[in-house]
């Protein structure tokens, strides 16, 4: 699962970072199925959709979107964490 901070202005730099950290380390950690999960929400006001829009053309999933302070898609996050792990059980 790859967590990105929606209020960072180099959201997608970092995104490639990671994917690029990934590659180097080898054993394959970049073929893995990944969830994209982007944190902060609550920072975001009305652009949220235009940052998820971003990561959704960057990464070509729909990024679950959270926030640890206010709690919302807490659940959601979860949810979809455990049904991943019982499927790759």
């Amino acid at each position: 699962m790859h967590i990105l901070d929606c209020s960072d202005v180099d959201i997608v730099k970092n995104y490639r970072t990671i994917k690029k950290e990934l590659k180097k380390y080898g054993k394959n950690l970049n073929q893995k199925k990944v969830i994209i999960a982007l944190s902060k929400i609550e920072l975001m006001g009305d652009k949220i959709n235009d940052v998820k829009n971003i990561i959704e053309k960057e990464t070509g999933k729909k990024p679950i979107l959270f926030s640890s302070f206010s709690r919302e898609g807490i659940n959601e996050l979860v949810s979809i964490i455990f049904e991943e792990c019982r499927i790759n059980a």
